[in-house]
């Protein structure tokens, strides 16, 4: 019984590990394009401006 015990740890402990781990590369991968910033955010720089739609985008403060 011990061993099916520590079959099942292992098991979990591989999928939490893949679930972290696949969180983390999108996360490596979605900030390398830019993609941590939206729209309206204040602190985006002008080149990630580019990337929302011009009906996003307003040209007066709310």
């Amino acid at each position: 019984m011990d061993t099916l015990q520590n079959i099942i740890v292992i098991i979990i402990l591989i999928a939490c590990a893949l679930y972290i781990g696949q969180r983390m590369y999108n996360n490596f991968r979605n900030s390398r394009k830019g993609g941590g910033c939206g729209c309206s955010c204040s602190g985006c720089g002008p080149d990630t401006a580019s990337t929302c739609s011009s009906k996003n985008i307003t040209s007066e403060p709310k």
